[in-house]
């Protein structure tokens, strides 16, 4: 029986947002269940940044209108969509723009944040048309993965005159692929798989495919025997030891919580739920708990008890 070849990768084409590979020889059928397992990875899985709410003066609701200006207020929240950014820290931040030149205002004017790079500083956002004009606005830039629509967030409490914003955090913009025939030998219904991935630039193409790859992994190796064992076994230990086992005894990693939240938990040495009573008093000032994490903490502790009755 003749040996086939082990597939190899390639990278034809690399830019900062750009990468085309070409991966073959593939077994028949493989490059299309290859390709479209990273393609919906990359599309949906990756971490990146994105505007998340706005606060602009003069206006107290998504349909207000500000004078001078002369886009409306629906077309500026679209245009802050569009904004892209690479933040170096999972804690949120907000950008402050304040400006009285007439013309086009552009994303570089947010000032200047050592947290935040802005990606697209061309990016429009609105227009001054008169010397009276002016525009004032803060933003929220979050960090996340895929898309966040406005109706998750409905239960958060913001400041008046608050707009919560639809997030797209994925910094992958496209992801197009190809199966085509090639040989190897006398077989000539082996695949070639051709994978092209475009980003918005916050993160290099090339290292995608990597990160893409490496969640695949993951989820797949529970599937094998390994996985399965341990799987078996974690389920058997937690039912062994859930009847006995006191709610301040289970780890804040148990909880649900978001992974800024437990980062900032673990950082401040709060490991269990008893140590999160022993400072429930305190948990607003310690560093990296505001009042969203700690309701966060609160909401995840209260559905504990509620599962544990």
């Amino acid at each position: 029986m003749e040996q086939i070849a082990l597939p190899e990768i390639k990278c034809t084409h690399d830019e900062k947002n750009h990468a085309i590979f070409v991966v073959e020889p593939l077994q028949p059928g493989y490059g299309v269940t290859i390709g479209n397992s990273l393609r919906r990875t990359l599309l949906s899985s990756l971490e990146g940044a994105a505007i998340t709410a706005a606060k602009i003066e003069g206006v107290t609701h998504e349909f207000s209108t500000l004078p001078h200006i002369k886009e409306d207020l629906v077309q500026i929240i679209l245009n802050l969509k569009k904004i892209r950014f690479k933040m170096h820290t999972d804690e949120p931040q907000t950008l402050k723009l304040v400006t009285k030149k007439e013309g086009l205002v552009t994303a570089s004017a947010f000032s200047a944040n050592a947290e935040v790079d802005i990606i697209t500083p061309d990016q429009p956002i609105a227009t001054i048309d008169n010397k009276k004009g002016k525009l004032e606005m803060e933003v929220t830039v979050e960090k996340g993965r895929g898309y966040l629509p406005v109706e998750q967030r409905e239960h958060e409490k913001k400041p008046i005159g608050t707009i919560n914003i639809d997030a797209l955090f994925n910094p992958v913009k496209q992801v197009n692929f190809n199966v085509e025939n090639t040989r190897v030998g006398g077989q000539t219904n082996l695949d070639k798989l051709t994978l092209e991935i475009i980003t918005d630039g916050s993160i290099d193409a090339k290292e995608t495919l990597d990160y893409a790859g490496r969640i695949l992994v993951n989820h797949f190796a529970m599937f094998t025997h390994e996985g399965i064992a341990q799987s078996a076994e974690k389920s058997i230990q937690h039912n062994s030891e859930a009847a006995g086992e006191s709610i301040e005894d289970i780890k804040v990693e148990e909880i649900n919580l978001s992974t800024r939240t437990l980062n900032a938990l673990l950082k401040n040495d709060i490991k269990s739920i008893g140590d999160v009573f022993k400072h429930y008093e305190d948990l607003p000032s310690l560093p990296g708990l505001g009042a969203r994490a700690v309701n966060e903490i609160k909401e995840a502790i209260a559905k504990l008890e509620s599962e544990l009755k």
